[in-house]
């Protein structure tokens, strides 16, 4: 089995991110824009301080950076659960730079015990929010929501 990747979280890259994003957006994502309603950044807002699953469709593979600015534009940080295979993106660099982010692995399709204790302490004791794509892969809708992955 492939082995765990921890989230290690480092707050000079999370930082180093946060400033980058706008330039990140334009080269990664061709300039497209974040737009979210006040009213919805209100809402997301109530639940400062609170644990919290957020589970958004997965139809692009850019939503992981929509999520990171989605945290900027609700000024929370979150920790992320991605398949393990994407850890070795780039020989291995892609999963650097996820686990600094706070992004941790899970195997799809076996019994991950590391991960599932990772997202049980997470769940229970973590400052920070944890967002889970459970479409588990690309799905190009963004009005429905595919059948979810087992695991």
């Amino acid at each position: 089995m492939l082995d765990f990747k921890p989230p290690k979280d480092n707050e000079l890259i999370i930082g180093c991110l946060k400033l980058l994003w706008p330039v990140v957006t334009r080269l990664r994502m061709r300039g497209a824009t974040l737009v979210v309603e006040p009213s919805d950044v209100e809402k997301f807002k109530k639940l400062r301080g609170k644990r919290a699953l957020v589970c958004p469709n997965h139809s692009n593979r850019h939503d992981p950076e929509v999520m990171f600015g989605f945290g900027l534009a609700v000024d929370e940080e979150f920790n992320f659960i991605a398949a393990r295979e994407v850890f070795d993106y780039n020989n291995g660099r892609n999963g650097w730079l996820l686990q600094r982010v706070g992004t941790y692995s899970v195997v799809r399709g076996a019994v991950d015990r590391d991960s599932f204790k990772t997202t049980r302490d997470i769940l229970a004791h973590g400052k920070k929010k944890l967002v889970l794509f459970p479409e588990g892969e690309i799905s190009k809708q963004n009005d429905f929501l595919m059948p979810l992955e087992s695991g």
